[in-house]
C-alpha cells in the first residue's frame, strides 16, 4: 500500500499547486465498459526425489485470458487554456471495474473444472491531457499517464494438477494512453466520451506445492519437500470505453 499512499499524496500536492494559479478546476464521473486481458508465459512441472524437474511432467503455461465488465472512474483535474484553440490539462484518476480474466483447467484426477480468476480491483494515477478545439463547444484530447493498480488473483481449486492454488494481491505499475472528446454544453458542465488503453508491468506468479510426508533422515517430524511448481510471467492490459460528466468550478 506504500505505493498507493505515495502516489495519491503526490497527485493531491500537484493539483493543489497548479490550481493555486487560478484556472479551470473540475471533477468528473464516467461509466462504461472494460476488457481485461492477461497474457501468460511459463511452465508447471513436478520434481523428482533429487529436486530436479521431471521432463515428462512439464506443462506449458501460455495464452491470454480475457473478459469484459463494467467500469467506473472518478476524475479531479485542472485545465489551462493556452490559446483560442489549444489547452493543456493535468488529471488525477481513480478507477474500478468488474472485468475478471479467467483460466479454466480440468483436473484429471477428479474430472472437475477449476478456475483461476484475476481481477483489477482498482487503480489510481495521473495523466496529462493536451486538447484541440475542433468546434465552438467541443475539444479533442489525448491522454498519457501512469499510475498503480491492484490485482486480486484467486482460484477455486488446484490449477495444473497440484500447483497454482492461490489467493494473492499484487500492486502493479501501469501506463495509460487514450483519445477522447469533451463537449461544453453549459457554463459549468462538460460531457466526455473516451477510449483508453492501459499497459501494466509484467510480474511473476510462482506457486509451490509441498509434500510434508517425506521421511526425515534425522528422525522426528517429516520434512517438507517441494513436489510441484507453477512459474509464469503475467502481462496484464485493459481497454476501457466510457462516457461521463464533469463539473467545472
Amino acid at each position: 500500500m506504500k505505493k498507493f499512499n505515495l502516489l495519491v499524496c503526490s497527485l493531491l500536492w500537484g493539483l493543489g499547486c497548479t490550481a493555486s494559479y487560478a484556472g479551470d478546476l473540475y471533477v468528473g464521473l464516467s461509466l462504461g465498459s472494460e476488457s481485461n486481458s492477461i497474457a501468460k508465459s511459463g511452465s508447471a512441472f513436478m520434481y523428482d526425489q533429487n529436486h530436479q524437474p521431471i521432463k515428462a511432467s512439464i506443462k506449458t503455461v501460455g495464452g491470454t485470458d480475457s473478459a469484459g465488465g463494467a467500469a467506473g472512474e472518478l476524475d479531479l483535474g485542472y485545465r489551462q487554456i493556452i490559446s483560442s484553440r489549444f489547452s493543456f490539462g493535468i488529471e488525477a484518476n481513480a478507477m474500478t471495474g468488474s472485468g475478471q480474466s479467467k483460466e479454466k483447467y480440468l483436473d484429471p484426477n477428479s474430472n472437475v473444472w477449476n478456475a483461476a480468476v484475476q481481477t483489477l480491483r482498482f487503480s489510481v494515477g495521473a495523466s496529462v491531457l493536451p486538447s484541440l478545439r475542433v468546434y465552438p463547444h467541443a475539444d479533442v484530447f489525448l491522454r498519457a499517464g501512469m499510475g498503480v493498480g491492484q490485482f486480486k488473483m484467486q482460484s477455486n481449486g488446484f490449477m495444473y494438477q497440484m500447483a497454482n492454488y492461490r489467493t494473492a494481491v499484487k500492486d502493479d505499475f501501469y501506463s495509460i494512453f487514450g483519445l477522447g472528446v469533451d463537449g461544453h454544453f453549459e457554463k459549468h458542465w462538460d460531457f466526455r466520451l473516451e477510449a483508453d488503453y492501459m499497459i501494466f508491468s509484467a510480474f511473476d506468479v510462482i506457486n509451490d506445492n509441498f509434500d510434508d510426508t517425506v521421511p526425515n533422515p534425522s528422525g522426528g517430524a517429516p520434512s517438507q519437500q517441494t513436489v510441484y511448481q507453477y512459474n509464469a510471467k503475467y502481462s496484464p492490459s485493459v481497454v476501457r470505453v466510457a462516457v461521463g460528466m464533469a463539473y467545472r468550478f
